[in-house]
């Protein structure tokens, strides 16, 4: 064999991971691997053509600590500054010139070392699908979710204190409504910047209703008829809002002092400026509640995926997931979801159905938590509501979903005398559920197969990708452990790839790995001709 046949053949069989003769080929450095962590730089989102999924033309951009003034915006080329994220420090909004965001655009940000992220500004919508639905044989006689999660045997505790705030940010609140009237404190309009957040549409009247509504001996009576609600509109007539609008409503909800949120809003996008925002309401002791989404699948909606979020699914009067109710394994709790009748505009009423039904359910109750022992924290709702529900049925990749119970939640939470309990954030090597040991056991030429372990019971999902932006999810759905192994497949050959690896305890606290990265292998078939 020709010494440059031999240095070729030991190149190639280096690179497909092979093993040679000692006498001719040196030990290969095998380090690489061995997840490692990714270099920190700007996290930049693709262009989104579709105007239903993002504003043309903006793009939300936050700089990282130490490069940006909070009352003046960076320069960037190309683009003009509109207006900051508020609760998010840092963040932008940017409209690109010529009115669209393109790959150009993308391409010149990523290069910018001031930046953390750019992302289109996303838009989030109503959980859609929400149509009065009411299979054979249900009895949808009345408030049978109220009746079903056993709210009102829980009055005789409480019925909610006055100084509970639960913000509703959805399309605004018909605060006229004689079921509502007198409970509702106007928060702000994000989308038409003004200070009515009047519902044009219906949505949020609706959700209003179920958590807070008057028992005026008329009409529905909420969850938590005693507390009051925030209301803020961050999304328009047709139900739709963008990313830093809701960002901003979840700013004004903390800020006007909501213990709770509801948000029966969602979409596939992961907004990292609504995560921020979601992120910084829960550390500042807020409990954000979402819907989970009314798609029928186990695919992520934002941002009910969040780690900081509260993710709701539904279930109907025979505490059976509801046909349209998301079931990923983000989804942590059911309320009921079906045919739920609640107020409207006009002083009316109707019954309509959705996961945006059920998340209210569970912002109600824990309106009554909070009345009963304002000393919980968002970790301990989270807790007393999870793990004291009835069973539930048919959510096959989350197993231990259980449909609320206002009751059980009450006695898990105890009446005074409770101290908070603390929130560890996402990824802190030093809390016991931290993620460690993320190693790839094996390579293939479309595929690798990743090991990781956490200090206790949790059970979450793997985002990955070819670049930093990941853009795929694969779910685990095995139930709770601490050793874990997941395969990726479909990807290509000899190639880089990014994850990070999401855990959610039993509990219902969140985890985040830092990013990873892992190439593929290079395998070929060949035969060599000996000379």
């Amino acid at each position: 064999m020709s010494k440059t046949r031999g240095m070729l053949l030991s190149l190639v069989l280096a690179a497909a991971g092979c093993g040679t003769p000692a006498r001719t080929l040196a030990t290969p450095d095998l380090s690489w691997q061995v997840a490692r962590p990714a270099e920190a730089a700007p996290i930049v989102a693709p262009p989104v053509d579709d105007q239903a999924r993002a504003v043309p033309g903006e793009v939300v951009i936050r700089f990282k600590d130490g490069t940006y003034a909070d009352d003046r915006a960076p320069e960037i080329a190309g683009a003009e500054a509109l207006r900051p994220v508020e609760g998010v420090p840092g963040a932008w909004v940017y409209r690109m010139t010529g009115g669209k965001y393109t790959t150009a655009n993308a391409d010149t940000l990523r290069n910018d070392p001031r930046l953390e992220y750019a992302e289109p500004n996303y838009r989030y919508h109503i959980v859609e699908s929400e149509v009065a639905y009411s299979p054979p044989g249900e009895d949808l006689s009345g408030l049978w979710g109220v009746r079903q999660i056993k709210a009102p045997d829980a009055w005789d505790r409480t019925r909610g204190k006055s100084s509970v705030l639960i913000a509703v940010i959805d399309t605004g609140v018909d605060y006229r409504h004689p079921d509502l009237e007198g409970i509702v404190v106007k928060g702000p309009d994000v989308t038409n910047g003004d200070n009515d957040p009047r519902d044009d549409h219906g949505h949020g009247t609706h959700v209003a209703g179920t958590i807070a509504a008057r028992a005026n001996g008329a009409g529905v009576v909420g969850v938590a008829f005693g507390a009051k609600i925030l209301a803020i509109k961050a999304l328009d007539r047709n139900g739709s809002g963008p990313e830093d609008g809701i960002a901003r409503a979840v700013d004004a909800a903390v800020r006007n002092g909501a213990k709770i949120i509801n948000m029966s809003l969602g979409g596939p996008e992961d907004a990292r400026a609504l995560r921020d925002a979601v992120a910084r309401a829960h550390r500042q002791g807020v409990l954000v509640v979402v819907a989970a989404g009314n798609d029928a699948s186990t695919r992520a909606s934002y941002p009910a995926a969040y780690p900081d979020a509260l993710a709701v699914g539904a279930t109907d009067s025979r505490d059976r997931r509801a046909y349209f109710s998301n079931y990923g394994s983000y989804t942590q709790i059911a309320a009921p979801g079906v045919g739920v009748l609640s107020t409207s505009l006009g002083g009316d009423y109707e019954r309509l159905s959705g996961t945006s039904m059920a998340a209210p359910h569970v912002a109600g109750a824990a309106a009554l938590l909070l009345s009963a022992n304002g000393g919980l924290s968002p970790a301990a709702l989270k807790k007393a509501l999870i793990d004291t529900g009835d069973a539930a049925q048919d959510f096959p990749y989350t197993p231990k979903v259980r449909r609320l119970n206002v009751v059980k939640a009450l006695a898990a939470a105890g009446q005074g005398g409770t101290s908070p309990t603390p929130d560890p954030g996402p990824g802190d090597p030093g809390s016991p559920q931290g993620i460690s040991g993320i190693t790839i056991v094996k390579r293939s030429v479309d595929g690798a197969t990743i090991k990781w372990h956490t200090d206790v019971p949790t059970m979450g999902f793997v985002e990955y990708g070819p670049s930093k932006e990941y853009g795929a999810t694969t779910f685990y759905s095995d139930g709770y452990k601490t050793d874990h192994e997941m395969s990726l497949s479909g990807l290509k050959r000899w190639k880089w790839y990014y994850f990070r690896v999401h855990g959610r305890t039993q509990d219902g606290r969140q985890y985040v790995s830092e990013g990873q990265e892992f190439l593929t292998k290079l395998w070929f078939l060949f035969s060599v001709a000996e000379h």
